[in-house]
């Protein structure tokens, strides 16, 4: 592998990264936010009783 092809495949790949993992954070945190509502929910309703 020359550099050209290293260097154009780490831009890409640090470029599809970041969205890769900008994605998965963006998912778990709705994911994490849904849960810390639900779980709020439950207890609302177990302190309700």
């Amino acid at each position: 592998m020359n550099m050209t092809t290293l260097e154009n495949y780490e831009k890409i790949d640090s470029e599809e990264l970041a969205e890769i993992i900008g994605g998965i954070t963006a998912y778990q945190a709705g994911y994490a936010a849904g849960r810390a509502i639900a779980v709020a929910a439950t207890v609302a309703t177990f302190a309700a009783l």
